[in-house]
């Protein structure tokens, strides 16, 4: 479960996110929309313990989360930035690359079932062996999604949601117990999802 208490965030363009209030439990789904992708990846920032909150607090099961105690929580964390971190990369490299660290060492062994989930939901095999920065983004986002469900996160964070099949996609994961979160330029989106914060209101 995490909690966000009258949270406050200074963002680096000036402005400010005030008073962000939710409670999102296991099997639940939160949107955050309104202001600019800047503004919400402030937010992102804080819940993933790198940025620090200037009110209110954030917890993750009951410990409140700050930059130095965050390391336990990011290691049980799915998450799907905007845009990929190393664009080159295919998604079997960005999978791989996952695997090479000791907390996803069981696996390992098992890797090729990823192709298979992969091509079930919709990626082609030239896909997931191409650049990601050489195909739809919304390809990217579903294998990024497939992953985090594969290596069982309890906790998805995906940015910048732009279409109601991710959008759905992100309400079945919750349904199974993880936590969702997810930001939005698409305050449409909304329906599928549990809780919301509209950062228009919180300024």
């Amino acid at each position: 479960m995490i909690e966000l208490k009258n949270v406050d965030i200074h963002c680096d363009d000036g402005t400010d996110i005030r008073q962000a209030s939710a409670v999102v439990a296991n099997g639940r789904s939160l949107l955050v929309y309104g202001r600019d992708a800047t503004t919400r990846h402030c937010l992102t920032e804080a819940l993933l313990g790198l940025r620090p909150v200037a009110g209110g607090y954030l917890t993750y099961d009951g410990e409140v989360l700050t930059p130095a105690a965050s390391r336990y929580m990011r290691r049980q964390i799915g998450y799907i930035p905007a845009l990929p971190p190393q664009p080159q990369y295919s998604l079997r490299q960005m999978a791989d690359s996952l695997l090479q660290l000791d907390i996803h060492r069981e696996y390992r062994k098992d890797s090729n079932q990823l192709i298979d989930i992969w091509m079930a939901a919709g990626i082609s095999e030239q896909h997931i062996d191409a650049p990601c920065e050489t195909i739809a983004a919304t390809e990217v986002t579903t294998g990024m999604l497939c992953l985090a469900h594969w290596l069982r996160k309890q906790v998805v964070i995906a940015e910048e949601v732009a279409d109601e099949a991710t959008a759905e996609r992100l309400r079945e994961m919750a349904a199974e117990d993880s936590v969702v979160i997810a930001t939005t330029a698409n305050s449409a989106l909304a329906d599928y999802f549990d809780n919301h914060i509209n950062l228009e209101e919180l300024q």
